[in-house]
């Protein structure tokens, strides 16, 4: 049984994107030659550099609560508290913003209230709802960790959302021709489906790989995809109507968009790990927060409602950063960013960004 949880965690690692910019890539020189050029890109004059504010856990801290073992996604509920999902321990954690540990939720298992490889998390209505990839499901807790019910997903999903009334969003995450010719789902909260609909970006190898995506609900009730593989956010109502498509222009989006491209001309002689476009994303006051990492710094960039970019943010981090996951929150009128991942080879924290 942990074999098979093994085999089934480094997969689905795989399947969303735990492919960092140099990682399992088997690539020309060409391709090789055009990432290290990435690398020389320095910030605009106009970019807004910020700083590590603190990291935690702290070295301190490892007696007082856990070492994230595999953290994977992390929510923050209107008090503060941070809860962070982790596909080792099958196990929420709950840390207040200053890192202490408050405690857990769920352990490892296939019952009302346990655990199987927990991803996304969410905080809705009082909520705490957690997508589950062992168990296919949903799960419900109450804000004490209290389990209240849950979900059956029928498909594979890479990203989720729920609305206020508890219809769920789901970005398939197989888009193979034979299997489904869409990218998004609206079920009920019921898990049955209402509606589907989106056209997938044709590839000839890899089309599941490269139309991976994240999606939010804005305050419209809007829904936005984000391509992490493409240079590409796309808006969609609730009926199915593309309200919006555009191409977002970073200093990088672009150049890795065309090697990903190029690369997949490489299947099937060549084992392909596609670059990410877009790291993790998060939304505040209906602006997405993009993050992205190409050493020696990370990279956030701020778009609007109508996917224009009005801020780019900076750090230097000195090392690559593989983010996990990441949140916006504004604390005292300002705008920090607590990004979930490990810097260099360090263990998995949180890192808190702000304005330097």
């Amino acid at each position: 049984m942990k074999i098979m949880k093994c085999i089934v965690c480094v997969g689905a690692c795989l399947i969303v994107g735990y492919t960092g910019l140099f990682a399992f890539q088997y690539m020309t020189d060409r391709d090789r030659k055009e990432i290290d050029e990435l690398k020389k890109i320095q910030p605009s004059r106009e970019a807004i550099e910020l700083e590590l504010v603190r990291s935690f856990p702290t070295d301190d801290e490892k007696t007082a609560g856990p070492y994230f073992a595999i953290a994977f996604r992390m929510a923050m509920d209107s008090n503060g508290i941070i809860y962070i999902t982790d596909q080792r321990t099958d196990a929420i954690y709950k840390i207040d913003s200053s890192g202490k540990y408050l405690g857990q939720i769920g352990t490892s298992g296939q019952g009302p209230g346990d655990l199987s490889m927990p991803m996304k998390i969410k905080i809705v209505n009082d909520e705490i709802i957690v997508q589950e990839a062992g168990n296919m499901r949903l799960q419900y807790f109450d804000m004490q960790g209290n389990h209240k019910k849950a979900t059956r997903l029928f498909k594979s999903y890479h990203d989720l959302d729920i609305l206020q009334d508890g219809r769920i969003i789901g970005t398939l995450l197989h888009v193979e021709p034979h299997q489904s010719d869409v990218l998004i789902d609206v079920l009920s909260s019921e898990g049955m489906k209402i509606r589907s609909f989106g056209i997938p970006i044709e590839f000839k190898y890899d089309r599941s790989s490269l139309n991976a995506r994240m999606i939010f609900i804005n305050s419209k009730n809007e829904i936005i995809q984000i391509f992490q593989k493409l240079a590409l956010i796309q808006l969609y109502s609730l009926q199915g109507h593309l309200i919006q498509e555009k191409r977002l222009e970073t200093e990088f989006s672009y150049i890795k968009e065309k090697i990903n491209r190029r690369m997949n001309s490489y299947r099937p002689k060549k084992r392909v790990g596609y670059l990410t476009v877009f790291r993790r994303a998060s939304v505040l006051e209906d602006h997405v927060f993009i993050v992205d990492s190409v050493p020696p710094r990370i990279w956030i960039w701020e778009v609007d409602e109508k996917i224009e970019i009005t801020r780019r943010y900076w750090a230097d981090v000195g090392s690559y950063f593989y983010v996990r996951d990441m949140m916006t929150v504004k604390e005292n009128n300002k705008i920090k960013f607590y990004l979930l991942g490990d810097i260099g080879e360090d263990v998995t924290k949180i890192h808190v960004f702000a304005k330097k």
